[in-house]
């Protein structure tokens, strides 16, 4: 249901017409010669909208993917088990770096 709803539709009823083309700033993660940095973008809240869009089905995985994952590690940690065994959870951020010392 989620992916036939986009963002803009919803909140675009909210705004006024006129506020549209109002100037706004967000915070976008971003590609740029192999490094993912923090970018502030600025735009109209048309081009706001448009990009939420645009990420929205990557979004709804994601969110999906996180909750389904907690949900199971914590029927892991709930249920008895005879077998013994460790829970090992590795998030790596989309900018992280590891270094061989």
């Amino acid at each position: 249901q989620c992916n036939s709803i986009t963002p803009s539709s919803i909140l675009g009823r909210q705004l006024d017409t006129s506020d549209e083309d109002g100037k706004c700033s967000w915070p976008v993660w971003k590609p740029i010669d192999k490094k993912v940095d923090l970018h502030q973008i600025r735009g109209t809240i048309t081009s706001l909208l448009y990009e939420i869009d645009e990420n929205w089905s990557a979004f709804l995985l994601h969110s999906y993917i996180n909750r389904e994952q907690r949900n199971f590690i914590n029927d892991l940690r709930i249920k008895p088990s005879r077998v013994s065994y460790a829970v090992i959870q590795i998030d790596f951020a989309e900018n992280y770096a590891f270094l061989r010392q």
